[in-house]
């Protein structure tokens, strides 16, 4: 196995590489090339998506976009499906995952301070209605981390929710044919140790996406 980190560089994707390090997981970070090697693909969370990919203006809270870098996501996103290789989305790449499958998102959400906190600090919150490998590995509610202020709004095709915030955020989704799942919060902020604030902890995700053929 050799997972495909797919990120622009190793500041922003510290606490990924850190939990892969520690898992002893090969893995390459990069955006282009050959991705051949690679048999599992993580998408970290970061900036918002474009909205123009899923045809609407840009809000005023969204003023963190990187319009070549989204397309370089797109691209090896598309290709990893293509290839029907294991995909794992986290935050952004949740958000990312749901717009490739021609879904949209809510721009900012309404109820935005029960899932962000000034300085894209932690904030904490129930999900219920667990589903797929959210009820398999943390029975049918458990507590998350969250630092986000979008979320799916149309869901992609072939994309089924399995996981809701208190207030009806979809918290993450499996594809319904290809072996690709989704979460909405921060499952490395919550692994080996990290746990916080009676939260699940995040490595089973890590261990059923290593899994996934």
């Amino acid at each position: 196995m050799k997972v495909l980190l797919l990120g622009d560089n190793h500041e922003r994707c510290k606490n990924y590489e850190d939990l892969l390090n520690k898992l002893n997981v090969d893995y390459e970070l990069k955006l282009e090339g050959d991705f051949s090697e690679c048999t599992h693909l993580l998408i970290p969370g970061g900036i918002d998506v474009d909205p123009a990919y899923y045809g609407e203006e840009k809000d005023p809270t969204v003023n963190m976009i990187d319009r070549p870098f989204d397309e370089l996501q797109m691209k090896a996103v598309d290709w990893f499906v293509k290839n029907k290789r294991p995909i794992l989305g986290i935050c952004r790449g949740h958000q990312l995952l749901n717009v490739y499958f021609g879904g949209s998102l809510i721009q900012d959400i309404k109820t935005g301070m029960k899932h962000t906190l000034p300085e894209y600090k932690n904030i904490y919150h129930g999900i219920t209605n667990n589903e797929g490998f959210m009820k398999e590995l943390y029975g049918e509610n458990c507590k998350v981390n969250s630092t986000h202020h979008q979320a799916i709004k149309k869901l992609g095709e072939g994309l089924k929710p399995i996981s809701f915030a208190e207030d009806g955020i979809i918290e993450a989704c499996v594809h319904e044919t290809l072996p690709v799942i989704m979460v909405q919060f921060h499952p490395e902020r919550m692994a080996l140790g990290l746990v916080e604030e009676e939260t699940a902890d995040g490595t089973p995700i890590f261990d059923y996406f290593f899994n996934m053929k």
